[in-house]
């Protein structure tokens, strides 16, 4: 009985090592796309960070600020839930913004439900004004580029309830941009964005599900809060009927319990060649 026993612990430690590693070891995804809104020849790259939800890995926080540093990225879009429902760490938030500030790249932030939760007591706009982050609520800006000018916006969280596509988008409407690149936080704005003709929008960046945080061989991820069991937004690259491009990152951190399953800790760098 005890070799059995035995026997039928080695799977189970080993798996244990698995969702350890895959919460621990933040790795680096790639997206690439293509638009004849973009100039001919010229790239529009963009680091996406989400859910780092004061992330206590020190080896991921140096892989993260490093491939950052390498990227040579037009800007970093931090799209949501640095912190958590009760902070616990927030030096780790303070040390994930002030090497993004060394990188000297423009940083974006739109906040996540968790962020939401602490607006009152002002810590990240602080934070942000000390380390140059800009906060998109509900607003854009034009940001000129190699391939071209791109307004980026951002939004609220919707999950939370506080989007507002018409107005971030309004903001720049007078002004001449190539490629639209929308941030939010959560895939819940997605049947919004469905109901538009595609062209104000061209990508949007958004996080939450954690990728499920746990993943099944042939089924995906099982729950994602906003959306149910087996979510259709759960990551990846998804193309709206309209045109519009969607990427839902899977991000760094965690909640509930620590670790992951079949959805790794990550980043994304995502590059848009011009083809115009």
């Amino acid at each position: 009985m005890r070799a059995w026993l035995q026997l039928l612990l080695i799977p189970f430690f080993l798996l244990l090592i698995v969702m350890q590693v895959e919460l621990l070891v933040t790795r680096r995804a790639t997206v690439a796309l293509e638009s004849e809104r973009l100039a001919a020849g010229c790239e529009l790259r963009i680091v996406q960070i989400s859910d780092y939800h004061e992330f206590e890995s020190q080896l991921s926080l140096r892989r993260i600020l490093r491939w950052v540093a390498e990227s040579d990225a037009d800007f970093v879009a931090v799209t949501g839930d640095v912190l958590n429902a009760k902070p616990r760490n927030l030096p780790a938030v303070e040390a994930l913004f002030e090497g993004l500030a060394e990188a000297s790249i423009p940083c974006f932030f739109v906040a996540g439900n968790h962020d939401e939760q602490h607006r009152v007591s002002g810590m990240l706009e602080e934070l942000f004004q000390r380390t140059g982050v800009r906060m998109l609520d509900n607003h854009s800006v034009i940001l000129e580029t190699a391939a071209g000018p791109v307004r980026v916006a951002g939004t609220r969280d919707a999950y939370s309830g506080y989007a507002k596509l018409d107005t971030a988008l309004a903001a720049t409407a007078a002004e001449e941009a190539s490629y639209t690149v929308l941030l939010t936080h959560s895939p819940d704005l997605i049947p919004e964005l469905e109901e538009t003709d595609g062209v104000d929008v061209d990508l949007v960046l958004c996080g939450h599900t954690h990728g499920g945080q746990i993943r099944l061989p042939f089924v995906g991820a099982l729950y994602v809060s906003g959306q149910g069991w087996l979510p259709r937004w759960d990551r990846g690259l998804f193309t709206l009927e309209n045109g519009t491009r969607v990427y839902v990152d899977s991000g760094v951190g965690w909640t509930w319990q620590p670790f992951r399953l079949g959805a790794p800790s990550q980043i994304t760098v995502v590059t848009v060649r011009g083809t115009g």
